[in-house]
């Protein structure tokens, strides 16, 4: 028969073993498969504003031209992570509201343009965990992109146009668990041809840096 001095010490020391474990294990309970939802704020970026715009500069006889290439970004998404390993993710993107503004030093004439850009994408995301808390990532999948314009002239009829295609969406990224029940992920992710370039200065490509928090239930 064991003293019983001994069988309280063992019995502590295997107690406090299991709490030691549960601790370092926390972190990767976020692994398990749950539902998700989570909210983004990051930058956007028309990579083809600049070669547009000077094609409707090109149109001027004495140009004068400002128009943005970038605009903060907000996005709302949800998802299901079946394990470790592989998620499915649905989410709206706000990629922002660009403004051109031209003149015509030579005859006064004005032209302007308002295009607001956003995006529904589902996406298959594949996570590689560097360790319990910390995985960096990527993400594949489609988008149907919206590209709504409103313009002005003082010299001829504008007429506004609006495009919505399907756009492959792809990116990377790096996530922090917090705990079982929240993340952090900073992601990069590129969106192509959104908009008609025949009339959209900011139709092409379109890339967005964003930082997201992610809650599990």
């Amino acid at each position: 028969m064991k003293p019983i001095k001994e069988s309280v010490t063992t019995g502590k020391a295997k107690s406090a073993l299991l709490v030691g474990l549960l601790c370092v294990s926390l972190p990767g309970l976020a692994a398990a498969s749950s539902w998700y939802l989570g909210a983004g704020y990051g930058s956007a970026y028309s990579e083809s504003a600049d070669g547009n715009a000077y094609g409707i500069a090109s149109q001027m006889v004495s140009p004068s031209i400002a128009y943005d290439t970038s605009y903060r970004a907000l996005s709302l998404f949800g998802g299901y992570r079946f394990n470790r390993y592989v998620a499915l993710e649905l989410a709206y993107t706000d990629l922002g509201t660009y403004r051109l503004d031209a003149l015509d030093q030579s005859n006064g004439a004005t032209y302007s343009e308002s295009n607001k850009v956003s995006a529904v994408s589902i996406a298959a995301i594949e996570y590689f965990p560097i360790n319990r808390a910390f995985s960096i990532f990527w993400k594949l999948g489609l988008a149907s992109a919206t590209d709504s314009e409103t313009c002005a002239a003082n010299t001829f009829t504008c007429t506004p146009h609006s495009s919505i295609g399907i756009t492959p969406v792809y990116g990377i990224g790096g996530s922090i668990n917090l705990g079982p029940a929240a993340s952090i992920r900073l992601e990069y992710d590129e969106y192509n041809n959104i908009g008609n370039a025949y009339w959209d200065y900011t139709a092409g490509s379109f890339s967005n840096v964003h930082v997201d928090a992610l809650f599990r239930f």
